[in-house]
């Protein structure tokens, strides 16, 4: 839960609550490693999943985008009204550079039109945070400190 209070900037409290899926499953392919952890959570009438992924097999954002489609898709009833679908955030935590034309560590998504940059909806929000940058980051910054803490 301080994790993902960091990661999107929130008081630790306004987590309403936490659950693990898919906390282990089989691998696809015998031999292959076995991992998978998915923690779900409301947040502030917002509903959050968390996700980690270490190998890049060419297909995160459109497997993130998915993994988003499911969670907000069943969070309707049936004879719900569409508005009443929670805001869906998904927060990746990955271990390869996706966004290789910038280097912040941290990137939200929220569709919006093309043209003019209206904004469709607030009920979409993909976060991506790329460790490798993040590590880079660190060591920038720790680098800066020494270097002021000599002079």
């Amino acid at each position: 839960m301080s994790l993902v209070s960091q990661f999107l900037n929130i008081r630790l409290e306004s987590i309403d609550d936490l659950r693990v899926k898919n906390s282990d499953m089989p691998p696809a392919v015998a031999g292959d490693k076995s991992s998978r952890l998915d923690i779900n959570m409301w947040i502030k009438g917002r509903f959050a999943d968390l996700e980690i992924q270490v190998s890049d097999e060419g297909d995160y954002p459109e497997r993130s985008l998915y993994c988003w489609a499911l969670l907000y898709s069943g969070a309707l009833a049936t004879g719900e009204d569409y508005r009443d679908l929670p805001p869906t955030v998904v927060i990746s935590v990955i271990d390869f550079v996706l966004f290789k034309n910038h280097k912040e560590f941290h990137s939200e998504f929220r569709p919006c039109e093309v043209t003019r940059g209206n904004w469709l909806t607030d009920k979409m929000s993909p976060h991506f945070f790329e460790l490798p940058k993040a590590v880079r980051a660190y060591d920038e910054l720790s680098l800066q400190l020494a270097r002021k803490a000599e002079a």
